[in-house]
């Protein structure tokens, strides 16, 4: 394609270039990727710069054919630059490579490699981001701002305690909003949870049938016998469900683990799953998730099947997904979670960060509820878990919010060890991860640590094992716990969670489940808020020796950048360039 093809498509689209800005003369269109030359025009007056902005916006114009053949009548204008890298200053003649890794009727991403003719390369610029805005007739009009997000620099911590406010007062504020979620949701949650309670008795039973095929009647002992050491206790967990369900029975009092079992009805698991799809449809992507660990129940318990594979693998994951954002339950958990940060950051300040960590973040249910209430230009927020193998997932999923950073924690080490300091966040998020540690009171340590003075920790935690167990109790971590003298299963009772936090240095906190037992036993909403220790009066800290200063403006002769620069050198004693 010649250049003057290419300009004049740009100007049909609504894209005037200007003389100094037609610098490409060819382009040759490949699938997901462009070749351009390019001659620069820049008059010598301009020769000091090592990439020229004219230049560099001829740069983001060799994507046009890329953009053009997708989502008609749709302008994509730059946004952000993840990296750039320059090697040599770039050449008046010379290469363009753009790669397109991601498209669609919001964004599109793009890789740029600027060499010399020789094939030399110049400078790279990874992970450009462009917005798509809608053009043509019609069209509402569309502004593009620059917004200054509030960072500090990097080894200059935010002084001063959190200003968010009590979780004492956030219960007092929210209750109206809560009140009114509940009473405009009903879900029949009471009814699910006998269902499928009793469906999973009967997966339960046609497993151990499986694992005892010659047997009536049978003993603890004859059961862990068929099943590897690690599921003993999810083991022991489902044979009293499946003697709840009214499929076994005690028969006497024989042998260390107890009475003996009989059998005492054939199990029909696809039969009852079935009603239960069938009187709760919306529960479907619940139901699904139980399903899939009852078919593999036999084979998971006899270590032939691994149950990480089986809900979390790429194809499937999306299961467990589901589990945690799309069912009644978990919607109004997440609505209550929204109606309680959105009164905590309203007063937020505007001149500072909000330093938001999720921990055990996993597929991002409880963060797909947050984020969208987060102001873009105040947060930093770290999305966290044990392993990577969730990031990929999540970065396509929040692609949107670019504040959102991703890295490993382990919550059963310090997290000093692993980059993340003391104080450095004003909230921590957590959706049923706390519990999932081996010792709970050095798990609060370690997080409330975490927080600034007077930060706080919003937290989901479910208090019914016979819920959560029969799918995420095949993991080993489910059973971690050590703490026996705490709790005496891995999900601490209702009622444990608020003088425990008491205890592990959060002075105020509250508890916002909703009314009714079903709520009430179900989960809790926890907000608590690090130890406010009594206000002191903070110097100012010493110029840093040898500090630099980069001021950038549009204009070399602005009188802001005057007025800065005089400001600097007066009071801090800076080295400046512009």
């Amino acid at each position: 394609m010649k250049a003057d093809g290419h300009y004049a498509e740009a100007s049909r689209a609504g894209l005037d270039y200007g003389p100094r800005f037609q610098a490409l003369t060819e382009l040759w269109v490949g699938h997901g990727e462009v070749l351009a030359a390019y001659s620069d025009p820049t008059p010598q007056e301009d020769a000091g710069y090592e990439a020229h902005p004219a230049l560099l916006d001829t740069a983001l114009q060799a994507a046009s054919p890329l953009l053009a053949t997708e989502f008609g009548g749709r302008m994509y204008l730059p946004t952000a630059i993840g990296s750039a890298r320059v090697w040599d200053r770039l050449p008046q003649h010379g290469l363009i490579h753009v790669r397109l890794r991601d498209l669609d009727t919001r964004h599109a991403l793009l890789d740029i490699t600027v060499s010399g003719q020789d094939g030399a390369v110049a400078a790279e610029l990874s992970g450009c981001r462009l917005r798509g805005v809608s053009t043509g007739p019609g069209r509402q009009l569309q502004q593009v701002t620059s917004v200054l997000r509030a960072a500090p620099r990097a080894g200059e911590p935010v002084h001063g305690p959190s200003p968010l406010p009590a979780p004492s007062a956030l219960a007092a504020a929210t209750v109206g909003d809560r009140a009114a979620l509940q009473e405009g949701h009903d879900d029949r949650y009471a009814s699910f949870v006998t269902q499928i309670k009793q469906t999973v008795g009967h997966w339960v039973t046609a497993t151990f049938a499986e694992l005892l095929p010659a047997a009536r009647e049978f003993d603890m002992d004859d059961l862990l016998a068929t099943a590897q050491p690690k599921h003993a206790s999810h083991v022991r967990l489902l044979d009293g469900m499946a003697q709840r369900a009214g499929l076994l029975e005690r028969v006497d009092s024989s042998g260390p683990e107890g009475q003996r079992r009989r059998f005492t009805g054939t199990a029909r698991p696809l039969e009852h799953a079935q009603q239960c799809a069938a009187r709760f449809p919306e529960r479907i992507s619940a139901l699904a998730v139980y399903t899939r660990c009852g078919t593999h129940l036999t084979d998971i318990l006899k270590g032939d099947t691994d149950p990480r594979e089986l809900l979390f693998s790429e194809a499937d994951r999306h299961h467990v997904e589901a589990f945690y954002t799309d069912t009644p339950r978990a919607r109004l958990q997440g609505r209550y979670s929204r109606a309680v940060l959105a009164k905590a950051i309203e007063s937020w300040p505007s001149d500072r960060p909000l330093r938001v960590l999720e921990v055990g973040a996993g597929t991002g249910g409880f963060t797909s509820a947050l984020l969208p209430l987060l102001p873009m230009h105040l947060t930093q927020y770290v999305y966290t878990d044990v392993s990577a193998a969730f990031f990929p997932r999540a970065q396509a999923r929040f692609s949107a919010y670019d504040f959102v950073e991703y890295r490993t924690l382990d919550l059963e080490r310090d997290p000093g060890e692993q980059g993340l300091g003391e104080g450095g966040f004003d909230l921590v998020v957590a959706a049923n991860v706390l519990h999932a540690t081996s010792d709970l009171r050095a798990t609060l340590h370690r997080t409330g640590a975490l927080l600034a003075d007077g930060g706080l920790l919003l937290a989901l935690e479910s208090h019914d094992e016979e819920i959560l167990a029969p799918c995420f109790g095949l993991f080993d971590g489910f059973w971690a716990f050590t703490d026996t003298e705490l709790r005496g299963t891995p999900l601490l009772s209702r009622e444990g969670w608020v003088s425990l936090l008491q205890e592990c240095g959060f002075d105020d906190v509250s508890q916002m489940s909703g009314t009714g037992a079903e709520f009430r036993d179900d989960h809790s909403l926890l907000v608590a808020r690090r130890h406010r220790a009594q206000a002191t009066v903070r110097t100012r800290p010493a110029g840093v020796q040898g500090s630099r200063w980069s001021i950038v403006t549009e204009n070399p002769d602005d009188a802001f950048e005057r007025a800065l620069v005089s400001e600097l050198k007066s009071k801090a004693g800076k080295t400046w360039s512009r």
